[in-house]
């Protein structure tokens, strides 16, 4: 499935649109480890732990929420073009949008390379866990606040998207050239 977008819902069911509300209403249960599991509790924890893998084997979806990183407002312009090419209709599915375009869509949009290093730098991939969370799980949602437009004070939007959408940034990032780090803004 190809889906991401810009939502100011935290509601998941919301934010995955009518191809995604039945799995998601008909089985209703969502865990979130570091918040279900008693990290201080030895006990609880390692009865917990062993559980997992049949937790995210079972899971409808995974919601990954990256907290730590944000969405920048180029970024979020950028993204909400390319969101209609990523989900036109037109576009073959499972085939990357852009894949092979000469010269290389990360080079031709910087803005992309720098969302793409964002996300990296998000704690959740520095976890030896979160990888077998990726393994285990079949589908994969995951959540970034985004900067506010203004200083209102209103809840930050939320970019959502899918493990799909992370593995179509991977290949076109891999027709650049390797670069030792973040590209410089």
């Amino acid at each position: 499935m190809w889906w991401c977008g810009i939502s100011s819902s935290c509601k998941p069911v919301d934010v995955l649109g009518p191809r995604s509300r039945a799995p998601i209403a008909d089985h209703g249960c969502i865990v979130i480890d570091h918040l279900c599991i008693d990290q201080k509790n030895k006990t609880e924890k390692s009865v917990s732990v062993a559980a997992m893998d049949t937790l995210y084997r079972s899971a409808d979806w995974v919601i990954i929420a990256l907290l730590d990183i944000e969405v920048h407002l180029a970024q979020q312009a950028f993204l909400r073009d390319f969101i209609k090419d990523y989900e036109d209709p037109a576009h073959e599915f499972g085939a990357t949008p852009h894949w092979g375009e000469s010269p290389p869509y990360f080079q031709k949009h910087p803005v992309f390379p720098r969302f793409f290093y964002t996300i990296f730098q998000s704690r959740w991939f520095t976890r030896a866990w979160c990888s077998h969370e990726m393994e285990l799980g079949e589908n994969h949602i995951f959540y970034v606040p985004c900067q506010p437009l203004e200083d209102t004070g209103d809840v930050n939007e939320l970019f959502s998207f899918t493990a799909t959408f992370l593995w179509d940034m991977l290949v076109l990032s891999a027709e650049i050239p390797q670069r030792l780090g973040p590209p410089k803004r």
